[in-house]
């Protein structure tokens, strides 16, 4: 079992996630790879990110917010025509987690 909650508790919505996790990994594995605990991290990566979001959980925005602060200009992986500093899902931001 890969664990990547840092807090040590289970939540009632973990198995949505991980159920989430679960459905793209079979869907990578099943077209092109074979099993792999690599791919399960990258899986499991995106379905955190996705919660996240979703939760308004805020840590994705606060290393967003950060970068800015720091630097003054977005991370490079969101400059883009579909990036925004707001809480939206970004391809750009899930490339960068991965």
């Amino acid at each position: 079992m890969i664990d990547f909650r840092n807090d040590g508790i289970s939540y009632k919505s973990d198995t949505y996630y991980a159920n989430i996790a679960d459905k793209i990994y079979w869907s990578i594995v099943d077209k092109i790879v074979e099993e792999n605990d690599d791919i399960a991290r990258m899986c499991i990566r995106t379905a955190l990110y996705f919660e996240d979001i979703v939760s308004h959980i805020g840590l994705w925005r606060g290393f967003r917010q950060n970068h800015l602060k720091m630097f003054g200009k977005l991370m490079p992986c969101e400059i883009g025509p579909d990036d925004k500093l707001e809480e939206d899902l970004s391809r750009g931001s899930v490339q960068f987690i991965l």
